[in-house]
């Protein structure tokens, strides 16, 4: 499942000034949980969008989407897209609610706890957003204890804010 979304940059005109976000989610089964990879992404063309499909993606899976053009030709795939436009959400098993559940509670976290993000630091966002959420099986202390496992030497200041 893949999505592209905006996040706000400032005052714009549709998703004029706004960053862009897009995130690929594995459909959870019997043994796994399904994992998320959101990043923030430089231009929804279909270059950018496709490659970065393909980074995540195996070839022969399974892929729903929304009707974007910028998917049409992935032919490496069982591409199955939605009309959201024709409000079409679902049509069997395919449907988007899973990436839209994860999207929704990126949206909590910023109204809820951050209440502002920082274009220049919104990656680091939806990257904790993306660790939390593939770790929600966890309980919060294996969760602190899994992210304290993975710090390797010191963090400087510098480091942190570049």
């Amino acid at each position: 499942m893949s999505e592209t979304r905006t996040a706000k940059k400032g005052v714009g005109i549709g998703g004029m000034g706004k960053t862009i976000v897009m995130g690929v989610l594995e459909r959870a089964t019997d043994d796994t949980t399904g994992e998320v990879r959101a990043m923030t992404i430089p231009n929804n063309s279909t270059r950018t969008i496709q490659s970065i499909v393909r980074e995540h993606v195996a070839p022969g899976a399974r892929l729903m989407t929304d009707s974007a053009s910028a998917y049409v030709g992935m032919d490496e795939y069982d591409h199955q897209s939605l009309n959201h436009n024709a409000k079409e959400f679902a049509r069997g098993s395919v449907h988007s609610n899973t990436i839209e559940g994860f999207w929704s509670l990126f949206k909590r976290q910023y109204h809820g706890t951050h209440h502002w993000m920082s274009p220049k630091h919104l990656d680091a966002y939806v990257g904790e957003m993306s660790y939390r959420f593939n770790r929600r099986e966890m309980a919060e202390g294996q969760r602190v204890n899994d992210l304290l496992g993975q710090v390797e030497g010191r963090l400087t200041y510098k480091a942190l804010i570049s």
